[in-house]
C-alpha cells in the first residue's frame, strides 16, 4: 500500500509539473491558407550553351519540415511552391564530421569545400588542415565570386566560402580573411567586426 501511494504521489507530481511547464509553452497555430499556387516556366538552353553567372541561393537552416509548413500556411497541402516546381531535386546526408547534428558552420563547409567537417569550423577539416574553397577555386581561373546575405557577412554559412578559421564565433580573424579573399563583392552585416579591425590600424574600404 505504501508503494502505491509513493507512485501516485510521483504520478501526480509529474502530471503537475507538465502542466506547469505547457501553461508556460508559447504555442503559435498556423492557420492553412488556400492561395493557388504561381505555375512557373522552366526554360531550356541547349547543351552547347555555357551558363553566363551561377547562383548558390541557401536557404540557412531550412529543412523538408521548413518548406512542408511553408506549403501549407501559404496555400495548403496541395499547394506547390516554386521549389517543389524545379526539375530536379536531391538530398544530402548533412552530419557533420563529429556529430548526428550539423550546424551551419559545418554544413556550410560541406557546400564551400566539399567536405564534413568538425561543428564550428570554417572550411577547414577535421585535422584543421585548409580546404580551398569554391570561389578560391574559381579565381585561379579567372571567374569572379560574390557573396550576398541577410545575415551578417561574417556569419558561418557565407563565411565558410572565404575563410578558414577553427571557430565560427572568430569574427574578427573571419573579417579579416574576407578582406584577403577573392570574393569581389560582400554585402550583408557585420560592420562591427570591420571597425574592430579598423580601430586596430586595419584598413578596409
Amino acid at each position: 500500500m505504501k508503494n502505491k501511494s509513493i507512485l501516485v504521489l510521483v504520478l501526480s507530481l509529474f502530471v503537475l509539473l507538465f502542466l506547469l511547464v505547457q501553461s508556460k509553452t508559447k504555442i503559435e497555430y498556423i492557420p492553412i491558407g488556400n492561395t493557388s499556387p504561381n505555375l512557373i516556366e522552366i526554360n531550356s538552353f541547349k547543351k552547347n550553351v555555357k551558363p553566363k553567372n551561377i547562383i548558390l541561393i541557401i536557404g540557412d537552416g531550412t529543412g523538408l519540415n521548413q518548406i512542408a509548413l511553408s506549403r501549407i500556411a501559404i496555400g495548403g497541402p496541395d499547394f506547390r511552391l516554386a521549389i517543389d516546381q524545379l526539375p530536379y531535386s536531391g538530398i544530402s546526408l548533412t552530419h557533420s564530421d563529429d556529430s548526428l547534428i550539423t550546424d551551419s558552420a559545418a554544413s556550410a563547409t560541406a557546400w564551400a569545400a566539399g567536405i564534413k567537417t568538425t561543428n564550428k569550423f570554417l572550411s577547414i577539416s577535421p585535422e584543421k588542415d585548409i580546404v580551398p574553397t569554391i570561389p578560391e577555386l574559381l579565381s585561379k581561373k579567372g571567374f569572379i565570386s560574390g557573396l550576398v546575405a541577410t545575415s551578417s557577412i561574417t556569419h558561418a554559412t557565407p563565411a565558410a566560402f572565404y575563410a578558414h578559421v577553427d571557430s565560427r564565433y572568430k569574427g574578427e580573424e573571419i573579417a579579416r580573411q574576407l578582406l584577403s579573399s577573392p570574393i569581389s563583392i560582400a554585402l550583408g552585416g557585420g560592420l562591427e567586426f570591420l571597425i574592430q579591425m579598423s580601430s586596430k590600424k586595419i584598413p578596409f574600404y
